[in-house]
């Protein structure tokens, strides 16, 4: 509707998201790869099998945690929609942003993007952000956020140019 209306340019959409915001930005980069001119990810998980094995082995299997993400992400078939498995299909550049502390989503979901969109030889860059935790509760990492956002954006998605 936006783009039909003119409000919205379609060679410059580029997709960007936090947690599971992240994960559907890169969802999108996997799955969608012809709407986004670019990709920004902030603590998204890429790996679902990874994530739910991490959890469980974290927690008793019938914990609350467990059972919240197995009501989020499901216990089985998750390869299918899991952007780690999908790397070949991404065409936009990707930027990846993490704490290095997340205990929620853990850095190794990014590193693990991270490896196969290199090992796909797509365009990709990953901000880690030191002493950091899932919600960004720094001010100074907040700002390293939107400043490596900025860069990234200026540099794949410029003002004023198709």
């Amino acid at each position: 509707v936006l783009v039909k209306s003119g409000y919205v340019d379609p060679g410059r959409v580029c997709i960007m998201g936090a947690s599971y915001g992240g994960y559907s930005a890169l969802a999108g980069g996997a799955f969608s790869p012809e709407l986004y001119r670019c990709v920004i990810s902030i603590a998204g998980v890429s790996d679902l099998p990874l994530m739910i094995s991490e959890i469980k082995s974290q927690n008793k299997s019938y914990s609350f945690i467990v059972k919240y993400w197995e009501g989020l992400i499901g216990d089985s078939g998750t390869e299918s929609i899991s952007p780690v498995n999908f790397a070949e299909n991404f065409q936009a550049p990707v930027l990846l942003i993490h704490g290095k502390d997340d205990v929620v989503v853990p850095i190794i979901q990014s590193k693990r993007m991270l490896s196969a969109l290199k090992k796909a030889d797509k365009v990709v860059e990953l901000v880690t952000l030191k002493g950091e935790d899932h919600w960004l509760s720094s001010s100074e990492t907040r700002l390293a956020l939107l400043k490596a956002v900025d860069e990234f954006l200026e540099k794949h998605n410029p003002a004023g140019t198709l």
